[in-house]
């Protein structure tokens, strides 16, 4: 019976120690995972920064109405678009990124500076723009507006095959 008790005493005991993280037989030496320094982490966006939507039609309107609005087109078509901005963008200056998207990779294509004139505008627009002068071939693509490394804006368009 008091052999009974003692292996039942060394079981709790064990069950006890490796429930507080101890180790049988180690050094005290704690294993630490690697430390992220800040050139290889990701930009950040705070929760709750609202990012802004780009629309897109076939012609951009007097006042930045959208006229026939769409996000399919053929690769003759036009397009145009409307940035939407949750509000002002902090700089004059912001940065138009054209990239082909697909499920495992991004592209970019083409990347262009706009200069802003009003800096209290929470819109802004691109007129009428031929897709072949702007996209290669069928694919989703993406407009994304930046101010320095924030996303302020984006929208995805789609460039049907010829034979749709």
């Amino acid at each position: 019976m008091d052999l009974a008790l003692l292996t039942l005493a060394m079981v709790a005991l064990i069950v006890v120690a490796l429930g507080a993280g101890w180790r049988l037989g180690s050094s005290n030496a704690v294993v630490q995972a690697p430390q992220r320094t800040a050139a290889d982490s990701p930009v950040v966006v705070p929760v709750g920064a609202e990012i802004g939507r780009v629309l897109f039609a076939e012609r951009l309107g007097e006042s930045l109405e959208l006229d026939a609005y769409r996000s399919q087109f053929a690769a003759e078509d036009t397009i145009a678009w409307r940035a939407e901005f949750p509000q002002p963008p902090p700089e004059g200056e912001l940065t138009v990124v054209i990239a082909w998207q697909s499920i495992r990779e991004r592209m970019q294509l083409s990347e262009e500076t706009v200069t802003l004139r009003d800096a209290e505008l929470t819109i802004i627009g691109r007129d009428e723009i031929p897709l072949e002068d702007l996209v290669p071939t069928a694919g989703l693509y993406s407009v994304t507006y930046y101010s320095g490394d924030a996303k302020l804006a984006e929208g995805i368009f789609e460039v049907l095959p010829p034979d749709r």
